[in-house]
């Protein structure tokens, strides 16, 4: 049985992709895979930081605790670093206003994560004040672009189960991975 991807999600996350920054062609330095998934647990954790090693990229993952879900529980970051991967699992999307680009807050590390003028995945020390009043900015701002998105699967998008081989893919425009 062929599994299709949650069209919501894959738009909810381009959106996200947009937001931050994040080219929806294949940037020269392609180091950031975006994706949808169940909620982060320790399983989905050790799973995203398996294809994040695989797919050698950072991964950022909204998690949904169904297809039919209006807005993801969780957001997490994999974090590759010189000797670890790093699994953050707590995080918020926030935009200081909705012309600004978007963040991903930590709670319990009191780190953010933004791209980099490299299109690197960066960590960079704090907390944003005022989170819950900046989180609603970045979810009216995620909804408003994720529905101007086409309702098209895109080319090469993959959907991965648990424990299943991503493949490489040569699609001059980079693709979600979604497992369940």
């Amino acid at each position: 049985m062929k599994h299709t991807i949650d069209l919501p999600h894959q738009s909810f996350m381009l959106a996200v992709r947009q937001l931050m920054g994040w080219p929806l062609i294949r940037p020269v330095n392609d180091s950031l895979a975006f994706c949808a998934s169940r909620p982060a647990d320790f399983e989905t954790g050790v799973e995203l930081a398996r294809l994040s090693d695989a797919m050698r990229k950072d991964v950022i993952c909204s998690g949904w605790s169904s297809t039919t879900a209006r807005k993801p529980e969780t957001f997490t970051v994999v974090r590759r670093d010189l000797l670890q991967v790093d699994v953050v699992d707590d995080c918020v999307p926030y935009m200081a206003n909705k012309r600004a680009r978007l963040m991903l807050a930590s709670g319990r590390s009191g780190y953010v994560f933004g791209i980099g003028s490299r299109g690197m995945l960066e960590r960079l020390p704090g907390a944003p004040t005022e989170l819950a009043r900046k989180n609603a900015i970045a979810l009216r701002q995620i909804r408003a672009v994720a529905a101007t998105l086409d309702d098209v699967v895109l080319d090469n998008n993959q959907y991965v189960p648990f424990g299943g081989d991503w493949v490489d893919t040569a699609s001059p425009r980079e693709t979600l991975v979604s497992f369940n």
